[in-house]
């Protein structure tokens, strides 16, 4: 750890046990989430996400190909992202780093244990003909909490993502055929202090990180939790998925309502119109 950050582990804990933040937000508090949709006008469906000034683009584009052998019966997603210089220094171009597969990762399980898509409107032929969809998100600016600013994008571009039939020659287009609206939330925890929505910062310095995937219904869908360094009290693994954990509380409970009555104003609206249909919650 060099100096500086020395300097900045310090600061933080030291503001967090006077119950404090760096930019000025309680513990429970997000920052501003600004949502952009149909920005991407060659992709199948798109979002732009700003978390505060975490910058997070994401596309959906669709193929079609031949189902897995165990799945004949469903269409196919896929998920990937990439970290480039752009978005950090820290980032570094060429095959896709273990942060780039952890990020697609983390956003893939929410949609897919979530049951997000209905997998099986996207089979053209049984065991012959299936469409591929590809989730693609590109950070921008990364000032920490990728994870969250991903999944409402993933679930934005998603919402308002068309089927291409007619290209395929597979009869007519039709809507991303959509069953769930999954919510991630993301925490921190700093000495004995859990934050949510972290800055790069408090991702620097945390003890360990916790994701939680949450469907319309506040239920747990999928977690995913890393310990930083040893320390007592958060355990990522302890709550069963489809059922909220006691350990998030009402912190989790408030942010969930908080979020979806966010992603009702983000994502209800099916047609998006290129370039114009940006929502902004604070």
């Amino acid at each position: 750890m060099s100096v500086v950050s020395e300097i900045t582990h310090d600061q933080l804990r030291r503001l967090a046990s006077k119950g404090m933040r760096e930019d000025g937000r309680a513990f429970d508090q997000a920052r501003k989430l600004t949502v952009e949709r149909g920005i991407l006008e060659m992709a199948e469906g798109s979002a732009r996400v700003r978390l505060g000034e975490t910058d997070v683009l994401v596309g959906v584009k669709i193929d079609v190909g031949t189902p897995f052998p165990d799945r004949p019966n469903e269409g196919i997603l896929l998920t990937g992202a990439e970290l480039r210089p752009i978005a950090h220094a820290d980032f570094e171009a060429g095959p896709p780093s273990e942060d780039a597969v952890e990020l697609a990762r983390v956003v893939d399980r929410g949609i897919r244990e979530s049951g997000m898509l209905d997998l099986k409107l996207l089979v053209a032929a049984p065991g012959l003909k299936a469409y591929i969809v590809h989730v693609d998100v590109q950070p921008l600016d990364h000032f920490g909490n990728l994870f969250d600013a991903a999944n409402v994008g993933a679930v934005a571009a998603l919402h308002c993502a068309t089927v291409p039939a007619k290209r395929f020659g597979l009869g007519d287009d039709f809507p991303m055929p959509i069953a769930e609206s999954p919510i991630s939330t993301t925490f921190v925890k700093i000495g004995g202090h859990v934050m949510l929505d972290p800055t790069l910062k408090e991702e620097m310095v945390a003890d360990a990180r916790l994701t939680v995937t949450t469907d319309s219904k506040g239920d747990i869908r999928a977690k995913w939790g890393i310990h930083f360094r040893r320390s007592q009290g958060l355990r990522p693994t302890g709550a069963p998925q489809g059922r909220r954990s006691e350990g998030a509380g009402a912190r989790l409970r408030r942010f969930h309502d908080a979020r979806h009555q966010e992603g009702r104003h983000c994502w209800q609206i099916r047609t998006p119109l290129r370039g114009q249909d940006t929502q902004a919650t604070g």
